[in-house]
């Protein structure tokens, strides 16, 4: 943040870097610190649901509003 602030950068450059590129990349990292703790602190179950219902849920609400999209927007 700081260097955009302290140099003259394109807005939409700016959006795109922190919103896009640096929170997607926050999100997957703090989802992955969180899984490696539950595995270090020998807590396999909370790792394993972890994985295992963030990614179907993911899947799941992508497929969902794919549907949705259809549904409302698509004729």
């Amino acid at each position: 943040m700081n260097i955009f602030e302290l140099n003259s950068i394109d807005e939409k450059w700016k959006l795109f870097i922190i919103t896009g590129f640096l929170g997607g990349y926050t999100t997957f990292s703090a989802y992955s610190f969180e899984t490696v703790n539950y595995f270090f602190n020998g807590n396999l179950k909370f790792a394993l649901m972890n994985i295992i219902l963030s990614n179907i849920l993911c899947f799941i609400f992508v497929i969902l509003g794919i549907w949705f999209n259809r549904i409302l927007f698509v004729k």
